[in-house]
């Protein structure tokens, strides 16, 4: 147990990681179900691993890079966070996503408008490729 502790504590000392995160790696590094379960046991005790705050992380690293909300969703499952945990921070937070995709938008195109219906329809796709939802994006074009 206190191995598969002390390693993990060395993963988080570079950066939080979600609860499954932590267990793959354990789990790559050899460390057995009981050690791990163990591990994971103390970390929540002591508050040393956190879903809620790799969650704020994850989400505040995303919007930096210009994701939208439904691709920052579908990350965090792919990153084993609870969904309630996720759709009760989304509720508790206010984003503006509409700002966000404005800012993503132009960041990519700058004040350039579409020069045709397929020059329109690649701007479209880029930002669902962002994870924004259609609502948002066809607002972007009004």
């Amino acid at each position: 147990m206190r191995d598969a502790y002390y390693v993990a504590i060395n993963l988080l000392s570079r950066r939080e990681h979600s609860q499954l995160e932590l267990k793959t790696k354990l789990k790559t590094k050899g460390f057995g179900e009981q050690a791990i379960a163990d591990a994971m046991q103390l970390l929540h005790e002591r508050d040393l691993q956190s879903d809620l705050r790799y969650l704020e992380d994850f989400v505040r690293s995303r919007m930096l890079r210009g994701y939208g909300p439904l691709r920052i969703s579908h990350d965090c499952r792919q990153r084993g966070v609870d969904e309630n945990l996720f759709n009760q921070y989304m509720n508790t937070e206010h984003f503006d996503w509409m700002q966000l995709a404005q800012a993503t938008y132009a960041k990519k195109y700058g004040g350039n408008l579409p020069t045709d219906a397929s020059d329109k329809a690649k701007r479209i796709r880029f930002m669902q490729s962002k994870g924004f939802p259609s609502d948002i994006i066809f607002q972007l074009f009004k």
